[in-house]
């Protein structure tokens, strides 16, 4: 495994990777006998992309939903590009408002 995404075209062996996951994730619980089907959705253009300014941006935008008192925002656009990110602020976001 070269740690490469497969591109477009190569939908066979992202299904092969996401299943392989899937097995080391659930101790090789799953296998390709109880796959059912598979889709490969490409998101093009869904990620947020850094630009100057965005940091002060961002803490702008926290200052004031800290200020509505029982509102919670999280999300890619906020916490970054990656599940540890989002689940990291959404936590966060969680243990404020509650």
């Amino acid at each position: 495994d070269d740690g490469r995404v497969p591109s477009e075209g190569e939908d066979t062996a992202l299904v092969a990777q996401a299943l392989a996951d899937v097995q080391v994730l659930l101790a090789g619980a799953i296998g390709a006998a109880q796959m059912r089907a598979s889709l490969v959705t490409r998101w093009d253009g869904a990620l947020s992309r850094p630009v100057v300014g965005r940091t002060q941006r961002l803490v702008d935008i926290d200052e004031r939903i800290t200020a509505l008192n029982g509102l919670a925002v999280t999300g890619s656009a906020l916490a970054g590009n990656g599940l540890a990110g989002v689940v990291g602020r959404s936590r966060a976001e969680a243990a404020r408002t509650l």
